[in-house]
């Protein structure tokens, strides 16, 4: 890669959690989206005091805050997605990956409620989609996933939320297979 191509690299797009996840908020359908980065914004406020962080970044951090107003990247022009993405990239880098991976189970767990309200016509409805982020934020993706389950037996998930020894955590949302 040249020395041109790496200075062009953006702050998330060094591999991990992070990068996925940014990739994952930028094609999730905008009924999704809502409650996944309602959920990831309440965790980063909730565990890492984001908010605060802005009174102990640096001026580094500050000034490109200011030119992100700018609005010129795919994400500046959704006002929740736009905090997300700065969320994470107020925090430092272990707290990045460690929200990136919590915000990744969530997708997968949310993804899938979703698919299954819509094989199961269901129209899910907007207190119990609030009160799934709202136990995310609180108690974490593997509690959401054991709530969905308890209140829905009929739901199939593809697979458990686990610990990938290779990737990390499988998250890939597949159809289902014809057989």
């Amino acid at each position: 890669m040249s020395n041109r191509a790496l200075s062009k690299r953006r702050w998330h797009d060094r591999g991990g959690y992070l990068e996925r996840v940014i990739a994952v908020l930028d094609a999730m359908p905008p009924e999704l989206l809502y409650w996944v980065v309602e959920g990831i914004n309440g965790l980063a406020e909730k565990n890492w005091k984001v908010d605060d962080l802005l009174k102990s970044v640096g001026t580094e951090k500050i000034l490109a805050l200011y030119k992100s107003r700018n609005k010129r990247r795919h994400y500046d022009g959704d006002p929740r997605l736009y905090k997300t993405i700065n969320y994470f990239f107020l925090l430092p880098d272990s707290q990045q990956e460690e929200l990136a991976h919590k915000s990744l189970q969530f997708v997968k767990i949310m993804a899938e409620f979703l698919a299954n309200c819509n094989e199961h016509m269901m129209q899910p409805k907007r207190d119990e989609l609030q009160r799934l982020v709202d136990l995310f934020i609180l108690s974490g993706p593997e509690e959401v996933q054991n709530q969905i389950r308890r209140k829905h037996p009929e739901f199939k998930f593809t697979h458990e939320v686990v610990q990938d020894a290779e990737t990390g955590m499988r998250i890939q949302i597949t159809e289902k297979s014809e057989s």
